[in-house]
């Protein structure tokens, strides 16, 4: 999602005019300017972009948003998905031949709701 001519999120032109759009020249005027394009890529990319990562991680950048309170039950919810983790692991171990069972393991999970 980098190519702002392919999703400009809206025609600049009144739309009778579209028909005679036939140039180079005429598709640009279609087109937003250069400082809305960029703030539009960006706002694309955060509505649009995966980001695959572990469920309950989040970066340094993210992190230093939260306030106390919400640093304190982040650090409980890693506790109990590390616990679960654990309880996972060992119940695999008991398993006979190959029946592990590791799609729920914590670690396994985006932070997503695409499970």
């Amino acid at each position: 999602m980098s190519y702002a001519p392919a999703m400009p999120m809206a025609g600049y032109i009144p739309a009778e005019e579209i028909p005679s759009v036939q140039s180079e020249k005429d598709w640009c005027r279609m087109l937003p300017p250069e400082d809305q394009a960029q703030q539009q890529l960006q706002i694309l990319q955060i509505l649009g972009g995966v980001n695959y990562t572990d469920l309950g991680r989040y970066t340094m950048e993210q992190t230093q948003l939260f306030g106390n309170q919400v640093t304190d039950a982040l650090k409980a919810f890693h506790e109990r998905l590390d616990e679960i983790e654990r309880q996972i692991t060992a119940r695999n171990n008991e398993l006979p031949g190959k029946f592990e069972y590791d799609y729920l393991k914590p670690s396994n999970i985006p932070q997503s709701i695409n499970i």
